[in-house]
């Protein structure tokens, strides 16, 4: 009498959209409700179904949104209106949007079809037939799946029109096609295994062509998985690694090439059996990228490592009364010197002092009072680091992690520390600090 089990349950649902609205909105900004809203408007639009809006919880749904995303909003405004509006709406939207912003990579209609394609390696070749699959009826779309497949098609094609045409163009602005795609895609394979599918040859040579030139493109070249995570594709690359990275592609791909061969076969078992492979080659991609690939190359490419090495070289201490308990604390202070890459800040937790110019610096040496420090930089700013330092300080420079390709840890010991661990050190001479400059 009270307790209606299926209204309840699609409430649920609904406020968990209405709550990841707002959640989004707060990770990145308007549109993080603008895309989700007019992809909807725009289904509304073509299938007529505006009575929807009666059963979506909308007034509530609004509140909820509000409540979770407003507070951070309103207090950035009060608190540093006009300098929030210029860099929040018009740089990091405006801006991006119609000119550009550190802009790297160029392309028009065809420049996030690369990248989607690596990301929904193996099944990407089916994607152009999945998105041919949609069905209108008169005035309202006639079946939940068909329903489905046009809100999923909306989806997809909206997001992708509107990232290709803004001047910033950074591949992960894609990746809001992705969870449509791979619906999209799911579907269509249903359709295949039901036997809907009519006309298949020319969407199964599409879909063997597609395969070939995306997984020739990965294994021949793995940086281009790297690059799934990162807008600096000119970053140094380990190329010791390749040949290994190469050959492990090699066989994915060799296994997903069994599997869409299969699916020449019209028997019910073959592609069944063809699928179960090609899944096999996805899931080996998956396991192998964050199980190998990733830890492999993160030596290199991720600060990890190096503040790992800050936090076993310095000396603890405990933290101010209010500070969690999982938070470290060191007696030594670390700085970014001309250093401005966001994982100094995230690996800190937000205690890195930045050093943005040679005034920083001078502050930062006047004020430490001649304690010691740890500073991280880019691997060519070793030389002009230790010219800015007080020549009392200069044989105290010493290189602690180098292990990574652009980044670099240095410790700066002053005398009164030096003379302590003299004094505490086991007889024998001082070993000399590294001072090498790396170019």
């Amino acid at each position: 009498v009270f307790f209606n089990k299926n209204k309840t349950k699609r409430q649920i649902w609904l406020f968990g959209f209405y709550l990841f609205i707002a959640l989004a909105t707060l990770a990145k900004g308007i549109l993080g409700f603008a895309i989700p809203g007019a992809i909807i408007l725009v289904y509304l639009c073509i299938s007529r179904e505006w009575w929807l809006l009666l059963k979506v919880e909308l007034l509530r749904g609004i509140g909820l949104f509000l409540t979770v995303a407003s507070p951070w909003y309103v207090s950035m405004f009060t608190r540093h209106h006009p300098d929030f509006y210029q860099r929040f709406i018009v740089h990091d939207h405006l801006r991006r949007f119609s000119s550009g912003v550190h802009q790297t990579d160029n392309g028009s209609f065809e420049h996030f079809i690369k990248w989607l394609g690596y990301g929904l390696f193996p099944w990407a070749g089916f994607l152009p037939a999945a998105l041919t699959r949609i069905t209108f009826g008169k005035g309202t779309v006639r079946s939940d799946q068909a329903r489905a497949r046009l809100f999923l098609t909306i989806w997809f094609v909206f997001c992708f029109t509107f990232f290709t045409l803004s001047k910033t163009k950074f591949h992960h602005y894609i990746f809001p096609c992705v969870p449509a795609a791979t619906m999209l895609i799911g579907l269509f394979l249903q359709d295949l295994l039901s036997k809907r599918v009519r006309n298949f040859t020319p969407i199964y040579l599409v879909a063997v062509s597609l395969f070939v030139l995306i997984g020739f493109d990965l294994f021949s070249e793995p940086q281009n998985l790297k690059n799934l995570f990162t807008y600096q594709y000119d970053r140094m690359w380990d190329t010791s690694m390749t040949a290994g990275f190469q050959s492990v592609l090699k066989v994915i791909f060799v296994v997903g090439l069994v599997g869409i061969l299969l699916l020449a076969f019209a028997k019910p078992f073959c592609r069944v059996m063809a699928l179960c492979v090609l899944l096999m080659s996805s899931s080996g991609l998956t396991v192998w990228a964050l199980d190998v690939y990733m830890p492999n190359i993160a030596i290199d490419w991720s600060q990890g490592y190096l503040w790992s090495t800050y936090y076993d070289l310095c000396h603890p201490i405990e933290g101010p009364e209010e500070a969690p308990d999982w938070k470290p604390y060191c007696r030594e202070p670390v700085i970014a010197y001309k250093l401005n890459w966001r994982g100094e800040t995230f690996y800190t937790h937000n205690e890195v002092i930045p050093i943005e110019d040679d005034s920083d610096m001078e502050y930062f040496i006047r004020t430490n009072n001649d304690r010691s420090f740890f500073s991280i930089m880019q691997r060519g700013r070793v030389s002009s680091f230790r010219a800015s330092l007080p020549e009392a300080l200069r044989g105290g420079v010493e290189q602690v992690h180098t292990e990574n390709l652009k980044f670099i840890l240095v410790r700066v010991e002053s005398e009164a520390d030096r003379a302590e661990r003299l004094g505490t050190d086991t007889e024998g001479d001082e070993p000399e600090a590294s001072t090498t400059d790396v170019d």
